[in-house]
């Protein structure tokens, strides 16, 4: 099978698996609507001149874990059955679903990181447009629209990189190993939060908006490259893993 055909047939499954979850596209909205609140509420903390400098840290180490914790699950779907996870095993189950019918893993895999991509870029607006627009409202928004695009990018690429992990463990493992590993992974958020306070001074989010005004559109391009590398080498993983992974134990 031609890595076209491979591609070809992983969008198709993609966009069916979208049309039998679409429910659960309300609720990624709805929840990314309330990240919106969160990240003008702290973006608009961070920028007041007047705040003491242990709620300024304070603040500042919060937003980075925020943002270091919630950016990664924005191409993941939310939904009861989705959540449940640990203890129905659904993934273990979709992946023996599918390959009971003429299904390559390639393709399984493929349409897992297309899928992901769509509902990355589809949450990327729900939350960059709205964001952008009451920061501009309130005149705290120090970026022109071109920025605003490469600064919307970077965490795009920062979604897709962290998220080609989360799905290596989401297909490579069953769904209890996958619960602990999405549980162990926060301490180490909660460690870089505090990390890149100690590094940069103020929140990452704030620094990032100051590197695209810097850097402009190289730097999303050098993020969604590295992103894509990631997604490559996961895939390669998984195409491995998933001859050998026992669906059925």
């Amino acid at each position: 099978m031609t890595n076209i055909s491979v591609l070809r047939d992983a969008w198709w499954l993609a966009r069916r698996d979208f049309g039998n979850h679409w429910l659960s596209l309300i609720w990624n909205t709805m929840f990314n609507l309330y990240v919106v609140f969160m990240l003008i509420s702290l973006t608009y903390s961070q920028q007041q001149d007047d705040m003491p400098g242990g709620a300024f840290m304070i603040n500042g180490v919060a937003m980075n874990f925020f943002v270091l914790a919630i950016v990664p699950i924005w191409g993941f779907p939310i939904s009861k059955a989705f959540i449940n996870y640990k203890k129905t095993d659904l993934y273990t189950k979709r992946i023996a679903y599918l390959k009971t019918m003429p299904i390559a893993n390639q393709v399984i895999i493929w349409s897992r990181f297309i899928q992901t991509a769509m509902l990355v870029f589809a949450m990327a607006l729900v939350v960059f447009i709205p964001y952008f627009t009451i920061l501009d409202y309130l005149g705290k928004l120090p970026l022109s629209f071109l920025e605003c695009v490469s600064f919307a990018l970077v965490w795009v690429g920062f979604s897709l990189l962290v998220g080609s992990l989360y799905i290596s463990w989401e297909l490579g493992v069953p769904g209890k190993v996958y619960f602990v590993r999405c549980l162990l992974i926060m301490p180490f958020f909660a460690i870089g939060a505090f990390l890149f306070w100690w590094w940069l001074g103020q929140s990452l989010w704030l620094v990032m908006m100051e590197w695209v005004q810097d850097f402009l559109i190289l730097l999303p391009i050098g993020v969604l490259l590295i992103s894509l590398l990631a997604i490559v080498t996961a895939a390669a993983w998984l195409d491995r893993k998933l001859v050998k992974r026992d669906l059925y134990g």
